[in-house]
């Protein structure tokens, strides 16, 4: 815990480097389940290329953002505690 906490702050809701690059952006950092998520576009892009594809494929990072804002901050309350 200790190596997070000094590698990553938290900036507006979102754990950075100390070179403003973003926890949720680094693979290396991310969770099983943020990279399932980005699996899962992978995925639905290589079915095809159609509109409806697309919207999924949105609706997917949308839910990859929303779990990354949930991660930085359970973890930057775990390596504060």
């Amino acid at each position: 815990m200790s190596q997070l906490k000094s590698m990553f702050t938290l900036h507006k809701g979102k754990l950075i480097d100390a070179n403003g690059f973003p926890r949720r952006s680094n693979l290396q950092y991310m969770t099983k389940e943020e990279l399932a998520i980005m699996e899962a576009i992978d995925v639905v892009e290589a079915v095809g290329s159609h509109e409806l594809l697309t919207q999924c494929a949105h609706l997917l990072m949308d839910a990859k953002i929303k779990l990354s804002d949930y991660v930085d901050l359970h973890q930057h309350d775990r390596i504060n505690e």
